[in-house]
């Protein structure tokens, strides 16, 4: 009997210890994930789309697979956290580190409507909020990833959480005259060089947050 009890003392310890972890990285990523739910819940119907714009079920399996990934990734990464201000009026990023010092400015495309919230699918903004870098794509990933249309997305892409998640991201382009315009379906286009910036040094826990003001 007591060793019964000491087996499962030590399991129920083996078991406390994932839990924890994963509970702790579900406080880090609740604001974003809070973010992608509430987008979720509140697109507009969409022609060819479920009730709300969206296959709930599917998307809400995506916004679990995000808190897994991060809680993944984040131990495994040992670069550096930034702070990324996108304003979407200039099509400028402003890249902070931790102590709020300017590291790197770099211009930037968005969505070729220029508004504040995403309500629908089809509809190409850049949708203002606060979002988590939870993944990193170099250009080997994305051709494992999409094949034949892994050009679209240059030299790389970082994945966020956040509002519209997974369908709004950051990532290189091959075509540098889209960059500073409004043209994209709602990403965030950098040219291939600063993406390739973003992919050496922006760490897994990154924040990004995009918004449109007359000026940074």
């Amino acid at each position: 009997m007591k060793r019964l009890k000491k087996a499962l003392s030590i399991a129920a310890v083996i078991l406390t210890f994932p839990l924890t972890y994963l509970a702790i990285r579900a406080y880090e990523m609740y604001p974003y994930l809070k973010g992608d739910v509430t987008s979720e819940l509140e697109r507009i119907a969409t022609d060819g789309k479920a009730k709300n714009g969206v296959t709930t079920l599917e998307e809400h399996v995506k916004t679990v697979r995000d808190l897994l990934l991060y809680a993944y990734e984040k131990p495994l990464d040992s670069k550096s956290i930034y702070n990324l201000r996108i304003d979407k009026t200039a099509n400028m990023m402003e890249i902070y580190n931790e102590q709020e010092e300017l590291i790197k400015r770099m211009p930037v495309g968005t969505g070729q409507v220029l508004a504040a919230i995403k309500t629908r699918f089809g509809e190409y903004v850049t949708p203002n909020g606060n979002y988590v870098v939870i993944n990193h794509f170099n250009q080997q990933d994305l051709t494992d990833k999409f094949g034949p249309n892994a050009h679209f997305y240059g030299s790389g892409l970082l994945q966020l959480s956040g509002p519209w998640a997974p369908h709004i991201a950051i990532h290189g382009t091959d075509d540098e005259t889209k960059i500073g315009t409004y043209g994209s379906n709602g990403c965030v286009r950098v040219g291939n060089n600063d993406m390739l910036w973003l992919l050496t040094n922006v760490g897994i826990g990154s924040t990004v947050e995009i918004l449109s003001s007359p000026s940074l």
